[in-house]
């Protein structure tokens, strides 16, 4: 063989080496970004009822306290930085929330209760906070291996 062959080999070995690991590597990030926005699904589907029989503060409490736990090793670092920042969104929601510990209902019901109550300034806020941080983990979802 050659010098030239053998180095064009090598060359296309390490490019479908590299190639491989690439795909791999991008499958994995989007495995975990699925995993984990299927995983808040769930969560935000007890959340959305868990407060007809505690308080919302506790609701949003078990709610962020289960994404905390959360295995973000293979999801890209942006991902789980915007993911803290939802996080973070939802427990500055408990200031408003902790003023009505004695509502009891579906969560979105509670919601528009609250977005009428002398809260109404201060809670839109804090929601829309909660929805803009999820439109850079929405772009996530856009992402294709």
């Amino acid at each position: 063989m050659t010098k030239k062959l053998k180095y064009n080999t090598f060359q296309l070995l390490f490019l479908c080496l590299f190639t491989c690991n690439s795909n791999n590597y991008k499958e994995q990030r989007k495995s975990c970004i699925d995993r984990v926005i299927k995983t808040d699904d769930s969560l935000g589907q007890i959340r959305n009822h868990a407060c007809k029989t505690k308080s919302l503060s506790n609701t949003i409490k078990d709610y962020t306290s289960s994404l905390k736990e959360l295995e973000f090793n293979d999801c890209p670092e942006e991902f789980h930085v915007a993911f803290k920042e939802h996080i973070n969104a939802w427990e500055a929601m408990i200031s408003i929330t902790d003023n009505y510990p004695e509502a009891r209902g579906e969560m979105h019901d509670l919601f528009d209760k609250i977005e009428l109550s002398a809260d109404s300034i201060v809670f839109k806020r804090k929601l829309k906070r909660i929805w803009n941080s999820w439109a850079p983990i929405d772009e996530f979802t856009q992402l294709k291996p």
